[in-house]
C-alpha cells in the first residue's frame, strides 16, 4: 500500500468578515492599528462623544483607509467606545459630507483632568 500524501492549502478566508479583516490587515500594518487604538482611547477618556474625523484628525491614513472602521469596532470590543444611532455629515472634504457614525465613549470622566491627544503624523 502506497502512503498517501496530504497537501495544505493556504488558509483562505471564507465569510464576507474574515475576508473584509484580511484585507484591512494587509492595508493597514499593526503598528498602525496600535496607534488607532491609542488615539481613540485618548479621545474617548476627553470627549463624550467621537467619530471618525475626530480620529482621522491625529492619524496618517494607511493604504487601506477602510481600516478606521475595522479599528473603531475592535475599539468597542474593548470596551472603549460604543456604536450609537445616530449620524452627522462629515467634516473631511474627501468625504463630501457622507454620515459618520458618532460613538459614545465608556472611558469619558467629565472631573478627570484632560490631556492633549499625541498626533501621530506629526513625526
Amino acid at each position: 500500500m502506497t502512503p498517501s500524501v496530504i497537501t495544505r492549502q493556504p488558509y483562505a478566508p471564507t465569510s464576507a468578515s474574515e475576508k473584509a479583516s484580511a484585507i484591512i490587515q494587509a492595508g493597514a500594518n499593526l503598528a498602525w492599528r496600535e496607534d488607532a487604538i491609542t488615539v481613540i482611547r485618548a479621545l474617548a477618556s476627553t470627549r463624550k462623544q467621537i467619530t471618525a474625523d475626530d480620529v482621522w484628525a491625529h492619524l496618517e491614513h494607511p493604504p487601506e483607509p477602510r481600516a478606521l472602521g475595522h479599528v473603531m469596532r475592535r475599539a468597542a470590543k474593548l470596551g472603549i467606545i460604543t456604536p450609537t444611532r445616530t449620524y452627522k455629515p462629515s467634516k473631511r472634504q474627501a468625504c463630501h459630507g457622507r454620515p459618520v457614525r458618532v460613538w459614545r465613549s465608556e472611558l469619558y470622566a467629565p472631573n478627570a483632568q484632560k490631556k492633549p491627544v499625541k498626533a501621530f503624523n506629526s513625526g
